[in-house]
């Protein structure tokens, strides 16, 4: 028995049946096992006492007609799920590329560690620029934990300029375990009370600020994949003002820091 024998018969025939399979990939898998199902049925017959030219009529016989084949097939071969099964494969590679990207990011900011330091906190909180005593620069000592994040003062410089008028830079770090959930919209909607009573709300942007008006506004400033820093400030600063309480009320997040004019960690004048 020759072991090609049949074959070209064989492929023919399944070729003709899978000819309404469109998704190419169904087309050749469903021909391979037509075809090694016929193979098996040749050498079964021959093995009976068949002879060769009669094994491989009869494993044909036994397969049915072509056409009526090809239309079962085309029923149960659709090429919506052959081609949803191919570009879904397609989108999982992007995915994992992309996931194996942030990871990469991460890894690298963890490496980095804090991007913002000493001297771009110096820089923000004590511009050399400006004519102004400073009264204190220091870093309060509270801190607070809301919703996985944990939020602090990092450094805060009370100053007053010649013509009395105070305000206060500060960095508010928040630092978080869930590299999606970084720089949260902390900056916005910060309040300010001092222990004389007054109220220094969130900055209005619908409309012009005097320069009288006391408020609290900022910006995002740095950080990493963990931890968000904020460049911020409180305006019009009373003078007889001896601590302050931070508060953020919004998105169903409510916190408060509290810490004095002067205190904590000291920085040396620059």
């Amino acid at each position: 028995m020759l072991a090609g024998a049949g074959r070209y018969e064989f492929v023919r025939w399944a070729g003709q049946a899978c000819r309404f399979i469109r998704f190419r990939p169904d087309r050749e898998r469903v021909q391979d096992e037509l075809v090694a199902h016929m193979e098996d049925a040749r050498d079964a017959f021959e093995e009976a006492g068949e002879s060769q030219d009669r094994a491989i009529g009869r494993a044909l016989e036994q397969m049915g007609d072509a056409d009526t084949v090809a239309r079962q097939l085309q029923k149960v071969y659709r090429p919506f799920w052959g081609y949803l099964w191919k570009y879904t494969r397609v989108l999982a590679g992007i995915a994992v590329v992309i996931i194996a990207f942030h990871v990469v990011s991460v890894c690298f900011a963890c490496l980095d560690g804090d991007s913002y330091g000493e001297a771009e906190m110096t820089a923000y909180v004590r511009p050399q620029n400006l004519e102004a005593h400073v009264i204190s620069d220091f870093t309060p000592q509270g801190s607070v934990k809301v919703s996985g994040y944990g939020v602090s003062v990092a450094r805060i410089c009370f100053k007053e300029y010649p013509d009395g008028y105070r305000d206060a830079y500060f960095v508010l770090k928040v630092r978080h375990w869930n590299p999606w959930q970084k720089t949260p919209m902390f900056h916005q909607n910060l309040y300010a009370v001092d222990d004389c009573g007054n109220l220094y709300p969130p900055r209005y942007y619908g409309g012009a600020i005097e320069p009288e008006n006391r408020e609290v506004c900022g910006n995002i400033g740095a950080g990493s994949a963990f931890v968000s820093y904020y460049e911020l400030w409180i305006a019009n600063v009373d003078p007889e003002a001896s601590s302050f309480t931070l508060g953020f009320d919004d998105y169903g997040v409510q916190w408060a820091l509290d810490f004095p004019v002067e205190g904590g960690i000291e920085y040396a004048a620059q």
